[in-house]
């Protein structure tokens, strides 16, 4: 569930209106290291605002792209459940189709702190996976080795999520927005654990495959 009790010191008096990011940054103070490099151009200033400007909208096209992926994530895991054999790898897409409603939220609470809207833009990448695992469904029977490729495009999935949830936790960082940072990194743990958990049962599976019958 969303985290109430996280206040955005930026919020102003009106929670229902938050700046815009652009607005957040007219604000925004001098961030360490940038002085020197701004001293050296020719308008003093001008190249820490236009580098926080372009940090700025990074950030918001990561927190789109994080909201895209969660969506089409939440959709595709009971695929995954459905077409998996293993009772602990249906129950762990259960866990991670909860845990991603969650992580949701937290991003809904993030674009509104932005003063963000979604532009529900598609994952490219995430769709290539989940292309993958449709393929993967159709291509193989039920059982052990489907349910063993089937965890490995799940962990694929689960890296690709941990690599942006760092970016976004990094850009958000360098920017001073603290509470935004705060809760992807919540999300990012979250995901950082299902993917070791995943690669367990990644382990499991492989030795099962490899086992001789007797």
């Amino acid at each position: 569930m969303p985290h109430p009790n996280i206040q955005f010191d930026y919020f102003g008096d009106d929670a229902a209106s938050p700046p815009t990011m652009d607005q957040r940054l007219e604000q925004h103070p001098t961030l360490p290291g940038l002085a020197e490099a701004a001293s050296e151009t020719s308008a003093a200033g001008t190249f820490e605002q236009h580098w926080l400007h372009t940090l700025a909208h990074v950030l918001t096209d990561e927190i789109q792209e994080l909201c895209s992926l969660e969506k089409m994530l939440a959709a595709s895991l009971g695929n995954i459940g459905r077409a998996a054999t293993d009772k602990i790898f249906r129950a762990v897409c259960e866990i991670q189709a909860e845990q991603s409603r969650e992580q949701f939220q937290r991003l809904e609470q993030v674009q509104q702190s932005l003063g963000q809207q979604p532009d529900g833009r598609a994952c490219p990448t995430m769709e290539g996976l989940l292309m993958g695992l449709q393929e993967t469904i159709a291509e193989n029977e039920a059982g052990p080795v489907r349910d063993e490729r089937l965890v490995e495009i799940a962990r694929k999935i689960k890296q690709y999520e941990v690599a942006g949830y760092c970016s976004a936790r990094d850009f958000a960082q360098l920017l001073g927005l603290m509470p935004v940072a705060e809760l992807l990194q919540k999300s990012l743990d979250e995901k950082t654990a299902m993917e070791a958990r995943l690669g367990n049962i990644a382990e499991l599976f492989g030795a099962r495959i490899k086992m001789p019958k007797v």
